[in-house]
């Protein structure tokens, strides 16, 4: 059942802590053909720092602790995109949506021609 804070709606099983540490395992796939999994994260190349602060909270008995002494705003900034993506339903999109909207964006400018 959903329930209302604030006059935004979320839906049942809103993106949490759980579900964005469920969808770090998510396996690329082996063959380049084949497509990436629902929910799979695509991670630039991140600097140490980041990839600690992402992983800072563990869940013990029931609850998330984060680690002594480490940071987690990079986490807590990806759980709050998450829930934004959800609220406005970006987490739904397919393939056939990106398309749509990449569709709308402008050509690229044309490269001046370098002068010899």
């Amino acid at each position: 059942m959903a329930w209302k804070r604030s006059r935004v709606r979320i839906p049942p099983g809103p993106p949490n802590l759980s579900n964005t540490y469920r969808y770090f395992t998510s396996q690329h796939p082996r063959v380049e053909s084949e497509p990436f999994p629902a929910g799979y994260r695509h991670f630039p190349r991140y600097e140490e720092e980041v990839v600690r602060q992402l992983t800072a909270e563990s869940l013990v008995k029931g609850h998330w602790v984060v680690a002594p002494n480490r940071r987690n705003e990079a986490l807590d900034c990806r759980v709050y995109a998450s829930a934004a993506a959800s609220i406005y339903g970006i987490n739904r999109f397919t393939g056939k949506h990106w398309h749509e909207l990449e569709q709308l964006l402008p050509a690229p400018a044309a490269q001046p021609e370098s002068a010899a």
